[in-house]
Formats: C-alpha cells, sequence, structure tokens
C-alpha cells in the first residue's frame, strides 16, 4: 500500500501589514513515510522519507479554477493548467538544510529551525494550496504525494475571533 503522510497541515495567517496578504505555515503533522511503507502507525526510522531519499517539496496555488491539475515533468515547476508554484523546498537525502527558504527538517521532515511561514503581502485573493511532494529530483518514474486542496483566507484577522484558520 502506498502510504506516504499521515497528515499535511496548512495555517493561514494575515500578514503584519494592514492591507490583505497570505502567509501559509507550510509543514507536516505527524511526519513523512516512503511510498512503500508497510505500516504508519509504527515509527519505524526505516522508512522516514528522509532516511531513502532527498525529497523535492512544492507549496502549489492551485489557479482561478481552484482544482491541483496534474504533474507535467515537462512544464516549469512540473505542473499544469493555471496551478502556479509558490514555494519549492528541496531537503538532502538524511534531512538537513533547505536552501531556499534556510528551514531544517529532521528524517521525517519534521521542522528543526527556521521560519516556516511562506509570505506573500501582496496577494489579495482567496483561493486554495496543496502541497506535492516528490521522492527525489521530480522525474519520469519518480513518486510524489498530493495532498488536498486548502482554503486560505488572505483577510483573516489573527486578532479577532479566529487566531487562526487550519485548512483541511
Amino acid at each position: 500500500m502506498k502510504n506516504i503522510f499521515l497528515v499535511l497541515i496548512a495555517l493561514a495567517l494575515a500578514t503584519t501589514t494592514a492591507s490583505a496578504g497570505v502567509g501559509i505555515l507550510w509543514l507536516l503533522e505527524y511526519g513523512a513515510y516512503t511510498h512503500d511503507s508497510p505500516d504508519v502507525t509504527q515509527r519505524d526510522t526505516t522508512y522516514a522519507l528522509l532516511h531513502n531519499y532527498s525529497v523535492t517539496w512544492q507549496l502549489i496555488y492551485a489557479g482561478a479554477d481552484n482544482i491541483a491539475n496534474p504533474v507535467d515533468l515537462a512544464s516549469p515547476g512540473w505542473v499544469s493548467g493555471d496551478d502556479e508554484v509558490w514555494a519549492t523546498r528541496t531537503i538532502p537525502l538524511n534531512g538537513g538544510f533547505a536552501p531556499e527558504d534556510n528551514t531544517e527538517w529532521t528524517i521525517w521532515m519534521t521542522p528543526w529551525t527556521g521560519d516556516r511561514v511562506y509570505r506573500d503581502p501582496a496577494w489579495s485573493d482567496t483561493g486554495y494550496v496543496f502541497q506535492r511532494i516528490y521522492e527525489g529530483t521530480p522525474q519520469e518514474g519518480s513518486w510524489y504525494y498530493e495532498s488536498a486542496l486548502f482554503a486560505f483566507n488572505p483577510n483573516l484577522d489573527p486578532n479577532g475571533g479566529a487566531a487562526g484558520e487550519i485548512l483541511h
């Protein structure tokens, strides 16, 4: 059975600017397993994703059609349709630093250090994002996982009734 993630979480936060903007806490809740892990309920490091593979991890805006379009290895960012890659992390085998945002990750793809929030203070549209994770470099035959779509609200008031919006 192909299992890679127990749960993915994205959290939309208002930015510190007075106008609209988006900040998305981009991480995993429980950790990541390889696609061939026989049991994702046991914490067996044999099947920790970064113990076995380097990872290309993307945060993707689903575009105006609000659909996670298929992978297209011939397109920039490996996306198709109106999808747009907002951010990418490349994390080495056995964990470590993602040079794109200077975050550090364990072999389970859980955070160690660094600011894990993607920010775009100029963003003003609502919409959906999702995460796509490749085992190794995206290429033909490279296995990937794709999260569900997460709705975000660029006008979320962190001081109001909702201190954050958990996006499932």
